[in-house]
C-alpha cells in the first residue's frame, strides 16, 4: 500500500469515528427534556448550544490528528 493510500485509509478512520463521537455529542443536548439553547446569527439562521460543542469537539479532534 501506498504511503498516500495508508493516509487516506488513516484520514476516513479518523473522520468516520469523529463523526459518530459528534453525533452522539449532539444527541446528549436533546435527551429527555433537555433543550439546546438556541440564538440567531446574523441572517437570521439558528444555531444551538449542540452545535458550537460539535464544532469544538471537531476542531479540537481534527487539529489533534493532523496539526
Amino acid at each position: 500500500m501506498r504511503a498516500a493510500d495508508r493516509t487516506l485509509f488513516e484520514d476516513m478512520k479518523i473522520l468516520r469515528e469523529l463523526a459518530q463521537e459528534a453525533g452522539k455529542l449532539a444527541q446528549s443536548f436533546m435527551q429527555g427534556d433537555n433543550q439546546a439553547e438556541t440564538w440567531h446569527k446574523t441572517g437570521g439562521s439558528p444555531v444551538t448550544e449542540a452545535d458550537m460543542a460539535v464544532n469544538q469537539l471537531c476542531a479540537d479532534r481534527l487539529t489533534q490528528f493532523r496539526p
